[in-house]
């Protein structure tokens, strides 16, 4: 088994209910087979009405991503092991198969091969041209797509033949493997001619919705603003023909429209994140019809502000530590989730995943413990008020924690933190603001306090996250993902070092020591992690959870119905 150190990693799949089967790995076998009982269809749901399937949108937006994987995949995928498996590539490129070479001078090489025979659903054939081009178009800063950090560290992009394509690298990267997997092949033969013509009207055109060409297992039949996207099988697809003939996907905008759909038998499988835990336990008693899933997803934390420390107190690490030695994290994760997830004592690595248990050791631990979360503060010379808040000169410490509602898991966990606090002796507030200020970067940025936020971290998004270009400030527009504006040479060092260590081995040591830092430092405060939830109607077969980081549809061709 391939162990690398992937974002994804061994995602554990927590059952509620029932079990699932699961599919085998690319094969390029085919499935014609499935033609000889007539058409089989399913309906699945998403929490969304997307707008377009350009790049660049997909975050945001549920579901998104799940549907433009029915109809456009990667050369490789990461699966629910956390391993890189081919889909139009011939094999993952890896050191051993010497597809991935690293020069003395620091530079690399990366040579992907196609499958033979990979077409378009037009009936072009997909080319090392097409991953050219749609590397020239992402890379275009005119068009405004988020660039991935891998993007500077490339200095050419050559094919070499019709199906093979060759990237050369400045610098050791170590998600090099990575790069093609996203589902944003464009067709070179359909979007060339407008992108030098009509540049400012390329993300408007078309294609990027109800023309939509892609060369995955299904392809566009139908997109009903508001109602439903249909795909159908396409014939063409390498891998073979799909075994089911069509899905249909529902697009909701609430999700009691989402679990009402379920309830009432008008769909098979839920396809994007947004119910919510509660949701998912009120659905397992009350649906016969199929199974819930729950699987560790994204992490509930708290970004404290750093830039400059507000309070001023926050600049201690002993006043940070204070604060999480006095929440009952494990509390929380009883009581807010039943039991179904588990304390964020580092923000990453999921428990689930490789290399958790290799770096555990170097995670610095704080359980709750009001009476050394007291110990800090009074050793850092703070006294109590006759009010019996701590001051500091002469001032209550204003403790504020920013979320976008109360309503949620993480907005009750916000409650309940606010309120031990306080019975700490800390002058803490919650402060909701608007969902619709999400997008003012300054705001977030400059927030006194604490974020408090469900945010993805992983090893892959590591240096946006925690080194200074990822501080968000004037001279960038606030931009960035560092929430907590930390900088520190040491650890900038360590995240530089561990982005081009390609060996697994010492690269782990290098991960123990940025683990080590940012918990020891208490850098964030992780709390605990939430959970994505999957429902799958009782005839769907080959069909598993879902959880964060994994391609979560790049095996839609193997998926099929009961008594098939």
């Amino acid at each position: 088994m391939d162990r690398r150190l992937s974002a994804a990693g061994l995602v554990v799949i927590l059952l509620l209910s029932g079990c699932a089967s699961r599919a085998a790995g690319p094969d390029g076998q085919g499935n014609d087979a499935s033609k000889a009982q007539g058409p089989k269809k399913i309906t699945t749901v998403i929490l969304s009405d997307p707008p377009t399937l350009a790049p660049g949108i997909s975050g945001p937006i549920p579901g998104i991503d799940e549907v433009k994987q029915l109809m456009n995949v990667g050369l490789t995928v990461l699966d629910r092991e956390g391993n890189r498996q081919a889909v139009l590539a011939e094999s993952p490129v890896s050191v051993d198969n010497g597809l991935w070479q690293v020069f003395p001078d620091g530079q690399m090489e990366t040579t992907w091969s196609l499958r033979n025979g990979i077409q378009w659903q037009d009936g072009e054939a997909f080319t090392a041209d097409d991953l050219a081009f749609t590397t020239r178009v992402i890379q275009d800063k005119e068009l405004g797509f988020p660039i991935d950090a891998a993007y500077a560290l490339i200095q050419s992009i050559d094919p070499v033949d019709a199906r093979t394509i060759r990237v050369h690298w400045r610098q050791p990267y170590i998600w090099a493997d990575d790069f093609f997997s996203k589902a944003d092949a464009m067709p070179k033969h359909l979007l060339d001619e407008p992108y030098r013509t009509s540049k400012e009207n390329f993300l408007n055109l078309p294609y990027w919705t109800d023309e939509f060409i892609g060369e995955g297992p299904f392809k566009l039949q139908e997109w009903v603003r508001g109602s439903h996207i249909t795909v159908r099988s396409n014939d063409r697809f390498v891998l073979g023909r799909p075994r089911l003939d069509e899905i249909q996907v529902k697009l909701v905008l609430d999700t009691n429209a989402l679990t009402t759909n379920i309830l009432a038998g008008a769909v098979d499988l839920s396809m994007s994140r947004g119910m919510s835990l509660e949701q998912a336990l009120e659905l397992r008693e009350q649906w016969h019809e199929g199974w819930v899933y729950v699987a560790p997803s994204l992490q509930i934390l708290m970004y404290p502000q750093l830039l400059p420390p507000t309070p001023p107190a926050m600049g201690d690490v002993r006043f940070r530590r204070a604060l999480i030695q006095d929440i009952d994290r494990q509390g929380l994760v009883e009581n807010l989730m039943g039991g179904l997830s588990s304390v964020a004592h580092t923000t990453l690595v999921n428990p689930g995943q490789f290399p958790y248990k290799e770096i555990e050791s170097s995670i610095v631990r704080y359980d709750y413990d009001p009476r050394a979360a007291a110990a800090n503060l009074d050793a850092m010379g703070l006294t109590k008020g006759t009010d019996g808040f701590y001051q500091d000169g002469g001032q209550k410490i204003p403790i504020d924690v920013f979320t976008s509602t109360s309503q949620d898991t993480k907005g009750r966990a916000m409650l309940a933190i606010v309120d031990s606090w306080q019975q700490l002796g800390l002058n803490a507030q919650p402060v909701i603001f608007p969902v619709t200020q999400i997008s003012d970067r300054e705001f977030l940025m400059t927030r006194p306090g604490f974020y408090h936020v469900r945010h993805p971290h992983n090893l892959m998004n590591m240096a946006a996250y925690w080194t200074g270009p990822g501080i968000g400030v004037a001279d960038n527009h606030f931009t960035g993902n560092n929430y907590a504006r930390y900088r520190n040479a040491e650890l900038e060092s360590l995240v530089s070092q561990f982005n081009v260590t390609i060996p697994i081995p010492p690269r782990i040591e290098v991960l123990k020591q940025v683990v080590h830092h940012i918990t020891d430092q208490v850098v964030i405060l992780g709390l605990f992690y939430d959970v994505e939830v999957t429902a799958i109607g009782n005839r769907m077969k080959d069909v598993s959870g879902r959880g964060e980081g994994i391609t979560k549809n790049w095996d839609a061709y193997l998926w099929d119905i009961q008594g098939s």
